[in-house]
Order: structure tokens, then C-alpha cells, then sequence
């Protein structure tokens, strides 16, 4: 059922997925779907890997014959496109065009370099919604170049998240024009995405897939995840605080900090080290300082201390925090689900630019169909949250349909009504 969609859609989709570092081509072709990647080693949107687009898209074109007789989409990755939302209190037509373009001057310092879509999602008499959509001049301008270098027709440029919700919108009828959010698990990693009425608004990935629920373990969050900058982010914050703690009394009974010690600009650049012991002016004051005497907090400041992140353990809860460990595979792959559900979860609690646009009842997830049993499963035990989750119940549970929602949608991005293309 699926598949007879394809025929009015384009020849071909292009996805650039720089997760894994491949450029995917998507066709159908004699009544079966045709999917090939090609890995790419340049930093993406440089001008090394428009030269290796070029090269892979001759080879696409070379080797597949609706590359040359139709038009084909490219999907950018969700990384390459700024979403936002904008509320403007309710005004006459003319002057809620004025308030966008000046809010959108002020929001895009560098507008002139971008193409900016803006749609009005929501309208009511206190107040309106509009939804933008922005890519950078530049890049859509190269993959131009690029596909038109290869002889490769590109007559649409749109992004993943768009791009899935129209395959969603085509493949379960049921959610044409709903308001949900979109689980979409792929092997390795996971697109969450915020769909009103049928467009989405924004999206943001997890860095693990549904292989974690395959695994016969309960997968710990924090090895999944690779925190070293962020780590060390909080190592520093903290020595910083620590370095605002150490106040000493001046002559005329003032507190000095060390920031007002060291001056602002040397504050700013705190080396990562603990800090030194700040100087005292006489006996009664150095009784006062509960620091004094202790060189314990004296080093340095001209040797750079070359900070070494301790083994990365998993985190163990309390007794009291932790959940029966499963003990059949099904049992594992509920368990594990319970990371995507809670990301889902957080995302709908934690979007304040959604919240004008009511709140978000359903999450729909998109598995391999021997995993949807544990969407079933999750729903089925938790209460109180407020929100349903549903598998995303695709018509056609074709394995290259199911795993490739920005790909399929690709196809009919053009024709699709409201779309976001470039």
C-alpha cells in the first residue's frame, strides 16, 4: 500500500547522515526500494566534502538509472537547520509582519547570510505563533553546485526531521495533521522530534539506538554517553567556586574575594588548579581567616595544571532507587526502553518554546516490529505522567521503510503540502 505513494513522489533522495558519516541513495526501482551509502572521510560542509559529494553523487548517477531521468531530493542532516518558534501578542496584520521581521533582525545578527522560513502555526486573539526554519546561504548554495557538477538533478533541499514527519504523515493516515512527539530509534542513534499538526518544529538526537535493547543487560545511562567536556566543564566550575569562597578582611572591614584579589580578567582565565593562599596584613586579621595557616590551598599559578579525568565507572543507585534486574530478553529490551521514554519525557517537560502551543499528550515510536512490544509494555505500567506512548504503526513494516522515515519522506517533499523545502 505503501509503496504505490512513490510514483507521483521524486526519483531519488539523498541523506547526508553525518552520525555515521555516509551519504545514503534512496529509489525505488521496478517496484523495490534501492538503498546504497557511500562513507565520506572530509569534515561535513567543508570544501573537501563538496568535492566528495560531487564524486559519490556521479557514482549514484552512474549506477542508478532514476538518477538521471527524474528530479531527487537532499536531506540535509537536523544539524545544518536552526528551529525556532516565535509568539507575537496578537495586532493587525501589517504590523504583525513589522514585528516578526524586527524581532527576526534581532534573534539573526547575521539574517542576510541565511534563508529564513516562517510559518503562522497558531492564532487566537490574545496572541500568535509563528514557526522558522533557517539554513545558511552558503551550504545550500555549495550542495547546489555540488549536485549540479555531478549531473545530479537536486530539486529539493529539506532536512530529516521534515522530512520524517511527511513519511509518517503518508505511511499512518491516522496522524495526517496530529500533534504528537516522534520517537524514531535507529540502530545506533535516535531522532526525537516535535510534530504539530503535522510539521515539525524542532528535533534533537540521542546518542544510542535500539541495538541497547537487544543487549541481554540493562544498559547504564552514563557509559552510553560521552561526558569529558562536560566533565571537565564541572571540575573547573567548581574550583572556580571554590576560588570565590576565599574572601580575607581589609583594613577597613570589608570582604576582598579573590576575584577582587586577582582582578576580573584574571578570574575569567583560572587556571585548573586549586588556588593560592591570599596574603594577610596582620596578626589579628590572619586570626579572623579560617584559611589561614592551611598550605593546603597554596600552589602555583605559573604552572598550568593538566587536569586527568578519573576511569569512567557506571553510576550505582541507592538500594532503595533500583529496579528488579530482568531476567528474560524481553524483560531486558522493557528495561532499556525506559532511556528512550525518559529522554521523551524530558524533552516534552523541559520545551518551553512549545508550551504556548498546548501540551503534548502522545509519543509515537518507531522500532523494528520484534521491539514494539516493549512500547506496549511501558505504557501499560506507567501512570501519572500524562502521556501516552504508542508504536507509530506504520502501514508498510517493509525494514528499509521503517529504518529510513527521512529517506521515504524524501521522495515526496516536494508535493507535500506546507513543507519546508529550499
Amino acid at each position: 500500500m505503501a509503496l504505490a505513494f512513490m510514483s507521483g513522489g521524486n526519483a531519488s533522495t539523498v541523506f547526508i547522515d553525518p552520525k555515521i558519516k555516509a551519504i545514503h541513495y534512496y529509489a525505488l526501482a521496478n517496484g523495490e526500494i534501492r538503498h546504497e551509502m557511500q562513507s565520506y572521510r572530509s569534515v561535513e560542509f567543508s570544501e573537501d566534502f563538496y568535492r566528495e559529494l560531487t564524486a559519490v553523487l556521479q557514482g549514484f548517477l552512474g549506477r542508478y538509472t532514476p538518477a538521471s531521468a527524474y528530479s531527487s531530493s537532499i536531506v540535509l542532516p537536523d544539524s545544518a537547520i536552526v528551529t525556532d518558534t516565535l509568539t507575537i501578542p496578537a495586532m493587525q496584520p501589517k504590523a504583525m509582519k513589522n514585528s516578526v521581521d524586527a524581532t527576526l533582525e534581532g534573534l539573526f545578527k547575521n539574517r542576510r547570510e541565511m534563508t529564513l522560513r516562517t510559518s503562522c502555526v497558531l492564532q487566537n486573539k490574545q496572541f500568535s505563533v509563528y514557526s522558522i526554519t533557517g539554513v545558511q546561504n552558503k551550504l545550500v548554495s555549495s550542495i547546489r553546485a555540488a549536485s549540479a557538477s555531478a549531473h545530479f538533478p537536486a530539486r529539493n533541499i529539506s532536512f530529516a526531521a521534515e522530512t520524517s514527519a511527511v513519511a509518517v504523515n503518508l505511511l499512518n493516515p491516522k496522524l495526517k495533521g496530529a500533534s504528537y512527539l516522534l520517537l524514531d530509534i535507529k540502530n545506533s542513534y535516535t531522532r526525537i522530534t516535535y510534530i504539530y499538526k503535522g510539521s515539525a518544529l524542532g528535533s534533537a538526537l540521542l546518542p544510542f539506538g535500539y541495538e541497547i535493547m537487544e543487549r541481554p543487560h540493562v544498559a547504564a545511562e552514563d557509559m552510553l554517553f560521552d561526558h569529558t567536556v562536560a566533565e571537565l566543564a564541572v571540575l573547573n566550575a567548581r574550583e572556580r567556586a571554590k576560588a570565590k569562597a576565599l574572601t580575607v578582611i581589609d583594613s577597613d572591614g570589608r570582604e576582598v574575594t579573590e576575584n577582587d584579589l586577582l582582578g576580573d580578567e584574571e578570574e575569567e582565565n583560572l587556571p585548573t588548579s586549586d588556588i593560592e593562599k591570599p596574603a594577610e596584613s596582620n596578626e589579628n586579621e590572619e586570626s579572623q581567616n579560617p584559611f589561614s595557616g592551611n598550605d593546603n590551598i597554596s600552589v602555583d599559578r605559573s604552572v598550568n595544571t593538566i587536569k586527568v579525568l578519573p576511569k569512567k565507572v557506571p553510576r550505582k543507585l541507592p538500594k532503595n532507587m533500583q529496579r528488579p534486574t530482568p531476567t528474560t530478553q524481553q524483560g531486558f529490551a522493557d528495561e532499556n526502553f525506559r532511556l528512550f521514554a525518559k529522554w521523551a519525557l524530558c524533552f516534552i517537560q523541559d520545551s518551553e518554546r512549545f508550551q504556548p502551543l498546548g501540551a503534548i499528550d502522545s509519543v509515537y515510536v518507531n522500532l523494528p516490529g520484534n521491539l514494539t512490544q516493549s512500547v506496549e509494555d511501558f505504557d501499560g505500567e506507567q501512570n501519572g505522567t500524562g502521556v501516552s506512548f504508542f508504536p507509530v504503526g506504520i502501514v508498510n513494516n517493509e525494514a528499509n521503510v521503517c529504518e529510513n522515515l527521512e529517506m521515504y519522506g524524501g521522495l515526496f517533499i516536494g508535493k507535500a503540502r506546507n513543507r519546508i523545502v529550499f
